[in-house]
């Protein structure tokens, strides 16, 4: 239900909308397998110009991540 939400969510964005920074928080990402991580960094590829991005950041729950997951971030 998450990845449905955050397609929708990404959808309704402007097609000219370009971020320069972009942060992903809340220690959802770690929370993913690693299918579910492919699937949300696909979703933001393919809805968010990322042209623009001077910055990233990505937070974490240590206690869910491994150097798969990290190695998908």
């Amino acid at each position: 239900r998450f990845l449905a939400a955050l397609d929708r969510e990404l959808a309704s964005l402007p097609g000219s909308f370009k971020p320069d920074t972009l942060f992903i928080g809340g220690g959802t990402p770690s929370a993913l397998s690693m299918s579910e991580l492919e699937q949300f960094f696909s979703l933001i590829n393919e809805r968010v110009s990322l042209d623009q991005v001077i910055e990233s950041t990505i937070e974490v729950n240590p206690n869910s991540l491994d150097r798969e997951k990290l190695s998908v971030f």
